[in-house]
């Protein structure tokens, strides 16, 4: 599922592609993907338009028109954007099709239809709609902190509340514990003060490392959990098998020698 790194990866995609190009059409080719409007909605509202700029937070890309409204889009598990200009290369599942005065095209393709694409007048309107919490990549320690310590429930869920922090899923959830040596079925409570810094530490270290690797595993440093992270892993620290478990209904890949059991 596109975490946080893999939606800026997508934001500055997007401003490599669509940026100040005039819209001449949209198609939306399955409603189902539309957040609370209508196909015609969206096409009034980008049709002549350009895109000037974008924003993120947490994992939803926010795109500004040179109208009153944003362009909101969440990728879900398996949305992702292309630019083209042949629509022989048109995306197998493209749900929604901008497409603009030069002749080229941007397709959201999304196979599992959980993404939803909308509109805002603002980015904050939508994160105060939606009750995100701060967004992952800028939330400072005290902050981060203050929002997660309080809540009662094993670490590795909390840590995956979008309420809370905003941007951090399941795989930089591990990645995040790994190098915090945290077990993800730790209770917040038993936390310490040490362990909260090693989290934050931990939190903008793997996040900045992941977005500077564009979300791509096999460049990310072999120090970490993720380019190990599959069945039959071993722990590039130690070299013990990986485990896994079901922490909040999503599986968590942990060492159990440098992550031990609380």
């Amino acid at each position: 599922m596109p975490e946080l790194p893999d939606v800026e990866t997508f934001r500055r995609y997007f401003d490599s592609t669509a940026l100040k190009q005039k819209i001449s059409a949209v198609e939306v080719k399955r409603a189902g993907v539309l957040d609370g409007i209508l196909p015609e909605e969206l096409q009034k509202a980008l049709v002549g338009r350009s895109f000037l700029s974008t924003r993120r937070h947490g994992k939803v890309l926010f795109a500004q028109t040179d109208g009153d409204l944003w362009l909101t889009v969440h990728f879900g598990m398996t949305g992702y954007f292309r630019y083209f200009r042949d629509l022989s290369e048109e995306p197998p599942h493209d749900r929604c099709l901008i497409t603009f005065a030069n002749g080229a095209h941007l397709a959201y393709d999304n196979r599992r239809m959980i993404g939803r694409i909308g509109l805002t007048p603002s980015p904050e309107e939508y994160v105060r709609r939606h009750d995100l919490g701060p967004d992952a990549l800028t939330v400072d320690e005290k902050t981060f902190r203050s929002r997660l310590a309080t809540r009662s429930g094993r670490i590795k869920q909390i840590l995956m509340d979008q309420d809370l922090v905003a941007g951090i899923g399941n795989e930089y959830a591990d990645e995040i514990l790994f190098q915090s040596k945290i077990h993800p079925e730790t209770k917040v409570g038993s936390l310490t003060d040490g362990n909260w810094r090693e989290l934050y530490r931990a939190s903008a270290m793997v996040l900045d490392k992941a977005v500077a690797s564009e979300a791509d595993t096999e460049k990310m440093p072999h120090s970490f959990l993720l380019p190990h992270r599959m069945k039959k892993g071993e722990c590039p620290r130690c070299s013990s098998p990986l485990q896994h478990l079901k922490s909040g209904g999503r599986t968590a890949y942990f060492c159990p020698t440098c992550q031990p059991a609380p």
